[in-house]
């Protein structure tokens, strides 16, 4: 080969192999594509409310005041939180409420799993980068069945939803007629499902607040919607191998203790509202004992993950209050549609606790270890979350003067952990009150730590550095 040849073959080599360089560097990592997701959502859910047919009425606000709600509702939808600075039943059309409907099924289901079906749907395969980052998205072991797992999602969703609308529109049609309460049926089943809790009716579920079917079909699909895809997938196959049996030990040990930790949380919260708010005036002291029990079980179970309120949240004990937030915050299992810090990051933190008190070095769970990246995580998502909730209750003290701390920090762990109850502030919200919730529905959905590693991390890699050790005083 000539030299002349050999410069030319360098050069054609140094060329190509920087743009490839150039286009690792502008490769999305799955945490970015996540956080980028959900923001594109957000985006095309305001534009599609902001349209003149989307609300009903003369428009009262100013415009940067309307864009500004807007938003508020598009990314409460999308975030699968339920707060709202407006009335849905009379704010918005028929349009509005199909639109925040669609922005509720496809926040709950994840940007991606969307992505990805649409891809399946037009014929086209799935490439080894959309299956690693739906893995990360999903949180699965393994890319290789992806494909199918997403399948599986939809049609779970799809038949869980279908039913609880069957159920729910055996109560309501007797009592808003046929195509009405078929509608309310479908579009509280819906939301219910992905934890949402958005409403049509002006006082959430206050009306029905001891019906027989309705609040245990709702409580029943908030809880399906926080256990998560990933343990559904497991139940349903259980229930295939071994009909109306559970074999404990074939679970995977996420599903193990997204369900004991479930189980646990619901069993705690039933207890505390039975005892704290029985014979409260306002809350459960007017109810038969029946009402009482359905009341109480309800309260546990849409506190974790969803808003939907069939008591008034002011009217509760401070105690209560104090449960409340607790729960909240906590929030439903990793890979669910509800929000907060997730029941497996409580689980393993209070374990590592656990077996540092007792001396254990290599602390293990339900007879496997835990990996030390995952301890790492949950103590890196509940520090990153306490510090979110604590500056943004700062902000909001100085924002809103006129509300009470208590009210303050209730709305920013509610928004932070997508659940979406109030007591009574989010609609008197200021500007700069709003922003600050609207930012923390997203971070809360996303995931702070997912946004913080979409931020500043960078490529793996292994340093080849190893300092020296140190002790260093703690406690």
């Amino acid at each position: 080969m000539s030299p002349e040849n050999a410069g030319f073959r360098r050069l054609g080599t140094g060329f190509f192999s920087g743009r490839r360089r150039q286009r690792k560097q502008w490769q999305l990592s799955p945490a970015q594509l996540s956080a980028l997701g959900f923001i594109a959502l957000i985006i095309l859910g305001t534009f599609l409310l902001a349209l003149p047919w989307s609300t009903q009425g003369e428009r009262s606000q100013s415009l940067g005041r309307h864009l500004l709600t807007t938003l508020f509702e598009a990314t409460s939808a999308v975030c699968v939180t339920g707060l709202s600075v407006v009335n849905i039943k009379a704010h918005y059309s028929l349009f509005g409420q199909l639109i925040l409907m669609l922005l509720i099924q496809i926040g709950g289901l994840g940007y991606m799993t969307l992505y990805s079906l649409m891809l399946l749907a037009v014929g086209r395969q799935l490439s080894l980068r959309d299956r690693l980052a739906m893995q990360k998205v999903l949180d699965l072991p393994g890319s290789g069945g992806v494909r199918a797992f997403i399948l599986r999602i939809l049609r779970m969703t799809l038949i869980i939803e279908a039913v609880g609308a069957v159920l729910l529109a055996f109560a309501w049609v007797p009592v808003h007629g046929l195509a009405r309460g078929v509608y309310y049926a479908v579009f509280h089943s819906i939301s219910a499902f992905n934890n949402a809790g958005f409403a049509l009716f002006d006082d959430s579920l206050m009306a029905d607040q001891t019906h027989p079917v309705v609040l245990p079909v709702i409580a029943l699909l908030l809880i399906l919607g926080g256990l998560g895809y990933p343990v559904l997938s497991e139940l349903l196959k259980q229930m295939r191998q071994h009909p109306l049996q559970l074999h404990w030990q074939e679970l995977s040990l996420h599903s193990k203790v997204s369900l004991g930790a479930t189980g646990s949380l619901l069993l705690f919260g039933f207890i505390s509202y039975l005892m704290l708010e029985f014979s409260r005036p306002g809350t459960l002291g007017s109810f038969s004992l029946g009402g009482k029990l359905l009341s109480a079980a309800f309260m546990s179970a849409t506190t974790r993950t969803a808003g939907f309120n069939a008591l008034n949240i002011a009217a509760l004990s401070v105690p209560a209050i104090f449960i409340t937030l607790s729960l909240m915050l906590v929030g439903a299992n990793s890979g669910g549609t509800g929000g907060g810090v997730k029941t497996t990051t409580l689980v393993v933190i209070l374990n590592k606790v656990w077996a540092i008190l007792r001396g254990h070095h290599n602390p293990s769970l339900m007879k496997r270890r835990i990996n030390p990246l995952t301890e790492d995580k949950a103590w890196a998502t509940l520090l990153l979350s306490v510090l979110w909730i604590n500056a943004i209750t700062c902000w909001l003290t100085l924002t809103e003067p006129g509300a009470d701390f208590l009210s303050v920090l209730f709305e920013v762990i509610s928004a932070f952990a997508t659940v979406g109850l109030s007591m009574g502030l989010t609609a008197n919200l200021s500007t700069s009150g709003q922003s600050a919730i609207i930012v923390t529905m997203f971070v809360g959905r996303v995931g702070i730590l997912t946004l913080g590693m979409a931020l500043w991390a960078r490529q793996q890699h292994k340093s080849l550095i190893k300092y020296a050790e140190e002790s260093l005083m703690v406690g």
